[in-house]
């Protein structure tokens, strides 16, 4: 008896077969590794939710009179009262409903530190130049001064 040697159509389906195994294999591993990097971003998407969400508040507590009005204070700001205001009538006449008043402070302003001398090698002497800062006008080309200009 003789041996047929395999034929060539079982050897390609063999193959074919080899090949779809290990396709569906190496899928099903990027699915599996898609899946955690998919919940890593879902962790990260909540903390960062989070994080805005907290920011959000933190804005919304600045911006609050009761955050407001103690800075404004501090910084020697006073409740400008009720002002004076300008109406402008149909014909396109103005007229002034209210008194204009100087806005005046019920307690004592706090006073405001004054700012912090300069760090080491930086500028030097309060209103010197910066570098980089230009004139207006160059030195030869300003105008001499006029006596009694200005008052």
């Amino acid at each position: 008896m003789r041996e047929e040697p395999p034929s060539l159509h079982g050897l390609v389906l063999l193959s074919l077969l080899a090949v779809g195994v290990a396709t569906t294999l190496w899928l099903s591993t990027q699915a599996i590794a898609d899946s955690y990097r998919l919940e890593q971003l879902r962790t990260a998407n909540a903390g960062l939710a989070e994080t805005k969400e907290q920011l959000q508040r933190d804005v919304a507590k600045a911006e609050s009179p009761a955050s407001l009005a103690p800075a404004a204070q501090q910084q020697g700001m006073v409740p400008g009262g009720d002002p004076a205001r300008i109406v402008v009538g149909p014909d396109g006449k103005t007229s002034l409903v209210g008194e204009p008043k100087k806005a005046k402070a019920d307690t004592p302003a706090v006073p405001v530190a004054p700012p912090a001398a300069p760090a080491a090698g930086t500028q030097s002497q309060q209103g010197a130049p910066i570098e980089g800062d230009q004139p207006a006008v160059p030195a030869e080309e300003q105008p001499p001064a006029q006596p009694g200009a200005g008052q």
